[in-house]
This record gives structure tokens, sequence and C-alpha cells, in this order.
């Protein structure tokens, strides 16, 4: 299985993502993960690890992980003991390979997979966490290069209607969990918080070639 070379700069992260040319394989703690070329790879970035650090995912609870890409997190919210997830992507590469990873891990009878833009595909029901590792760069994405949807955000719209739309599937003691970076607009990024409405109950930092941000928001 291929090391982890994390990448910062976003071209380059680009470039090394598309330079597969087909499905390969990784691991990440211990576990196998399959990538398709077009989705976000935990070979290059080190997002998915860094939330996993420091997320609390409760025995027996509901997580819905928005912008699942290879379905990392929802996979390991499962195996930590989530008893219902449901794993969104717009991206139909990264559905499929998400699929794929829930079932060789054996986690499918726990974990749903929908290829929806944000929630315009996922049913009306309430979660306990709902994770996103939000994309960092406002640029706008490439729809020929579906890869780009999972680091580009023009003017941060999709996290801002993210947030706005969060609000009718959080439960009332739920936590929504937001990643993101210093490499992006992370002041702009805790104004769209606020304005939505969203309580930071905590901000975690961790810098690894460049600052990663966690924030928990609840209503």
């Amino acid at each position: 299985m291929n090391k982890s070379k994390i990448i910062s700069d976003v071209s380059l992260f680009i470039q090394k993502s598309l330079q597969h040319k087909g499905e390969y394989l990784t691991e990440i703690k211990g576990k196998p993960l399959w990538v398709h070329p077009q989705v976000l790879s935990p070979q290059y970035s080190y997002s998915s690890r860094f939330i996993m650090h420091n997320w609390n995912i409760p025995k027996e609870s509901t997580v819905l992980d928005m912008g699942t890409g290879t379905g990392v997190l929802a996979l390991f919210a499962a195996l930590k003991g989530a008893k219902h997830v449901v794993a969104v992507d717009i991206n139909p590469h990264a559905c499929s390979i998400a699929e794929k990873n829930v079932k060789e891990n054996k986690v499918s009878d726990r974990v749903k997979v929908i290829q929806s833009d944000l929630y315009n595909n996922v049913k009306k029901e309430k979660f306990d966490r709902i994770i996103f590792n939000a994309p960092y760069w406002n640029n706008e994405p490439n729809p020929s290069i579906p890869l780009t949807y999972a680091v580009f955000d023009k003017n941060y719209l999709t996290l801002r209607r993210f947030l706005k739309e969060s609000k009718e599937y959080l439960n009332i003691n739920g936590k929504i969990i937001l990643s993101f970076s210093t490499q992006g607009e992370i002041d702009l990024i805790r104004l769209i918080i606020a304005k939505s409405r969203f309580i930071i109950e905590k901000e975690i930092q961790e810098t690894k070639g460049h600052t990663r941000v966690l924030f928990y928001l609840s209503l």
C-alpha cells in the first residue's frame, strides 16, 4: 500500500491525485481504502485524520457525513459505534468508491451512501452529528474535474447553504463537526457561522504543513 504524502499546495494536490489512471488502494488507521483519482484522497490530504483525532462520535449515535469522498469518515463513524450513518456526496465517483469501501470494511448494514447536492436527496431525519470536511479555497470548481468540488467553494456559497439547511437535520442536542483551514478565509468563516446563528462550542487547531481548524457547532 502507498504511504501518505501530505500536500498543502492545492494545484499540486490536484495534479498528484489525477496522475493515478484508475482506482488505487491506500490505507488509513490500519484499514484498506480504495480511492478514485477524482476523489479527495487521505493519501495526500491529512484532513480526515485530523477530524478523527479530534471528533466525538457517541455510541449508538446517528451521523451524517456531508461530502463523504472515499467514505472514510462514514466508515470510521460506524466502526466507532454509530448505529446509523448517511454518507453524502455530489461526486458520482465518490459515491461509487464510498460504497466499495463501506462494503469491503463490512459496515454496509449501518452506512447508506447517497449521491446528492448537499441535502437535496436526503430524506428528512435528525442526526446527532453532522460532519463536513469543507472545501478551503475560495475558487470556482471545474465541473469537468469532479475532484475540485472537494477543494474549491466560490464565495463559500456551498458552506453558507450547508449551514442554513443543516438546521432541519440536526437533533436538538446535536453537533456539527466542521473542518476548515487557515489556507482559506478563516475569519470570514467565523462570521458566516455567526450569521447562520450557530454557536461555536469548541475550536481545535492543529498545524501540520498548514493549520487546520475543527469547529464544534450547536444551535
